[in-house]
């Protein structure tokens, strides 16, 4: 479960926000907004993630890999 991570669609300001909407994308139901993500978490938990894998995908693939890749300060 390294290579999973969600990306910022969820966030109004996304630059491709309007233009998805635009072309007939939608979100998945129950997942429309950032406020429904503990459905996601809970779908995650139903479907056998351990907990572990999940925290990873919710944002510590990306932690992990920003780190990696960007100088420290």
């Amino acid at each position: 479960m390294e290579t999973i991570a969600l990306g910022p669609d969820w966030f109004p300001f996304h630059p491709f926000g309007g233009w998805t909407h635009e072309q007939g994308f939608t979100f998945v139901e129950t997942l429309e907004s950032i406020d429904r993500l503990p459905n996601l978490t809970r779908g995650l938990l139903e479907h056998g993630y351990r907990e572990a894998d999940i925290e990873a995908i919710l944002g510590g693939n990306l932690l992990r890999v920003l780190r990696a890749v960007l100088p420290a300060t």
